[in-house]
């Protein structure tokens, strides 16, 4: 795991967690919440998977809650 004060190198990070591929992590701490935005693909095995941005919620940086939907996608045109 990160460690506040450590640099942030190395390859992008991608994980399935079990709905969908994340990536891209953005984190901005908001008070006593962590607020994140990430790059999500809902259903990789769809023929024509939706990219788009995806939010979770933290109270202690560790543990996060998200609805796993977009919050902002293209529409059937693109971007």
């Amino acid at each position: 795991p990160w460690l506040r004060g450590e640099p942030l190198d190395g390859e992008p990070v991608a994980v399935f967690n079990g709905s969908g591929i994340i990536s891209d992590p953005w984190v901005l701490r908001d008070g006593d919440v962590y607020r994140m935005w990430f790059t999500l693909v809902p259903n990789p095995q769809d023929p024509t998977p939706t990219l788009g941005i995806a939010t979770a919620e933290s109270r202690d940086g560790q543990s996060w809650r998200t609805t796993g939907e977009h919050v902002l996608a293209p529409d059937p045109k693109g971007w």
